[in-house]
């Protein structure tokens, strides 16, 4: 009730600075490079080699996701961010 009485005699904008004080806000991390120039033709020349002409892109995306995935989890594993993380020097 109190409060009410004091938010009641302040002017209206400290109301709306104190409001816009209480937003979530976002920040962004600076770009930690620029994905390689590689043209089109040559990934798909690439793909086709390694997998066949018979591969969707579907399945391009969950191999090339998932292996992006993997190298993220074993470069965290050998090199701990927070604490509780255990380093680890052997991985499957």
């Amino acid at each position: 009730m109190a409060m009410v009485v004091i938010l009641k005699q302040l002017p209206n904008w400290s109301l709306i600075f104190g409001v816009l004080v209480l937003l979530p806000t976002v920040s962004a991390l600076p770009d930690a490079g620029t994905f390689p120039d590689i043209l089109f033709k040559d990934f798909s020349q690439f793909i086709q080699e390694i997998f066949g002409s018979d591969i969707t892109l579907s399945q391009v995306h969950i191999v090339l996701f998932t292996l992006t995935d993997l190298l993220s989890l074993h470069a965290r594993q050998q090199n701990p961010k927070y604490s509780g993380e255990i380093h680890s020097t052997s991985s499957a």
